[in-house]
């Protein structure tokens, strides 16, 4: 870990260790440290491997783009992170002796809601920084323990290596749930014939999303350019904090939305187990390295939108330097 993460995890450390019951409540203060973080990556002489950091959001697409960051810094290779005691008690795995532990920024999340209308909604009370170890750095106590592993392990499709009309029909069923919700959002979508065989246009702009392809009817062709294309139409909107609603943004640059679409499609595409090329480094890297960071956040918070939608999973965000 680099000594100024270092040092600003230990500025929350300290924090916590005035409240007794090492929950850090101030939201404002949380997201100046993390928003430190991201400076010092930034800043940093370091330069971020776009394959590992990708991997990363691959693999943890619930957690926040600065523990992502955290992760990547620290060990890039992860699957799965839990707590010292949650291998042990839950999962029967022992941390291996000299292992050293991931830290990570931790919402403390409490279920909230109305029983008289059985609806369960979750919520943010705190923050604090836990250290965590990898599946890797762990090992069964015992061998009737070796297939206790978390659930999130046996779910990852990239290990079941699906093949041929397999790939065809996970891409079938992702375009039906992709297109399903754009519909559902009431954001408009076009799919036109091309002027010429294999051409493929994908465009949007902040009042839909336009397809053109001679391969019309074939859904599995066109789960990538739809993903592709929500992204670039997703860009052209921003969240107001202030009145809880998506208003345009004013800083919407359609070049950096097209290359920063490729990216958002390897990663969800990686996530459900869909083989798909890396795409070249130059999609983010040729950007100034303030832009450089800003692309990758968008690239982070457009594909964990993305892989909601797909997988139907709720999933709870601490919103650091998001």
């Amino acid at each position: 870990m680099s000594d100024t993460i270092n040092k600003i995890l230990e500025e929350i450390i300290l924090v916590q260790k005035k409240d007794p019951h090492g929950i850090i409540t101030n939201v404002e203060l949380i997201r100046g440290i993390a928003k430190k973080v991201i400076n010092a990556i930034k800043d940093s002489q370091k330069i971020i491997d776009v394959e590992e950091i990708f991997r990363v959001f691959v693999f943890f697409p619930d957690y926040s783009f600065v523990n992502c960051l955290l992760i990547y810094d620290q060990f890039p290779n992860a699957i799965s992170l839990a707590t010292y005691s949650t291998w042990n008690t839950k999962y029967r795995r022992k941390v291996l002796e000299g292992q050293k532990a991931i830290k990570i920024i931790s919402p403390i999340v409490k279920k909230v809601g109305s029983e008289d209308l059985d609806i369960t909604k979750y919520e943010i009370s705190g923050f604090r920084v836990i250290p965590v170890f990898d599946i890797t750095q762990t090992r069964p106590i015992s061998p009737r323990y070796r297939e206790r592993v978390p659930p999130r392990i046996k779910e990852i499709p990239i290990y079941k290596e699906p093949r041929g009309e397999e790939i065809i029909e996970i891409k079938r069923h992702m375009f039906d749930i992709l297109y399903d919700y754009i519909e559902s959002s009431n954001i408009n979508i076009e799919f036109k014939g091309a002027r010429e065989m294999g051409e493929l246009k994908v465009t949007a702009d902040k009042y839909g999303i336009y397809i053109n392809s001679m391969y019309k009817e074939d859904k599995h062709d066109l789960f990538f350019p739809l993903v592709a294309a929500y992204s670039v139409y997703r860009e052209h909107y921003v969240f107001d904090e202030d009145t809880n609603i998506y208003v345009l943004n004013d800083k919407f640059n359609r070049g950096h939305a097209m290359l920063e679409s490729e990216s958002v499609t390897h990663i969800v595409a990686k996530h459900i187990g869909v083989p798909h090329d890396l795409p070249e480094s130059h999609y983010i890297i040729w950007r100034t390295r303030d832009e450089y960071i800003e692309g990758l956040q968008n690239v982070h918070a457009l594909s964990r939108e993305v892989i909601q939608i797909l997988t139907g999973k709720e999933i709870i965000i601490d919103t650091l330097g998001d």
